[in-house]
């Protein structure tokens, strides 16, 4: 990035800092939420990513009144957490604080419920649909398996009047109740 402007009527330069060069106590001291939390992105020195982002938290607590503005720099904070990979410490931070942020009102934590939800109803649905199919492949098997049995009983009991129900139940081995009422069936149609 340049360092130096220059034009016609005038010459400025100007020293380039970056961001990891400033310690992250200097944005600590401040005492504005805004600028604490550049503190994610200074430089830790010696002091562990857990230790720093401990600090900026209590700091923010301390600085911004609870509700929104604090909900905001705690989602701000979580946003630059990411540019560091500290997303993970972060989220073991919240949960131990939990009282500082309302996760419901989280935009990360509403769009995974939202997904979460979606994959819910999915799920249901697909286990819906295999249950149906399982449930209408034997209810269609049953009534396959009786209609057949029926066609049977029937052709041999039109094929051979003089059997008794006792006899073709024994044939295919049903009980005599039932080949009697199929003999009944038959009658009632004829």
């Amino acid at each position: 990035m340049p360092t130096r402007l220059q034009r016609k009527d005038f010459d400025f330069r100007f020293r380039l800092v970056w961001i990891k060069e400033i310690p992250y106590q200097e944005f600590l001291r401040t005492g504005k939420p805004e600028l604490v939390l550049l503190g994610i992105l200074g430089d830790y020195g010696d002091v562990a990513p857990e230790t720093v982002m401990v600090e900026i938290v209590h700091e923010l607590r301390r600085l911004a009144p609870k509700g929104s503005e604090r909900e905001l720099r705690l989602q701000q904070l979580h946003i630059l957490s990411n540019l560091h990979d500290l997303q993970l410490i972060f989220q073991h931070i919240m949960q131990n604080i939990s009282e500082v942020i309302d996760e419901r009102k989280d935009p990360y934590f509403q769009r995974g419920e939202q997904i979460g939800f979606e994959k819910g109803i999915e799920k249901g649905i697909e286990k819906g649909i295999e249950k149906g199919i399982e449930k209408g492949i034997e209810k269609g098997i049953e009534k396959g398996i009786e209609k057949g049995i029926t066609d049977a009983v029937e052709k041999i009991l039109l094929r051979f009047p003089h059997f008794s129900d006792a006899e073709v139940a024994d044939i295919f081995q049903l009980p005599v109740e039932r080949v009697s009422a199929i003999r009944k069936g038959l009658a009632a149609r004829e």
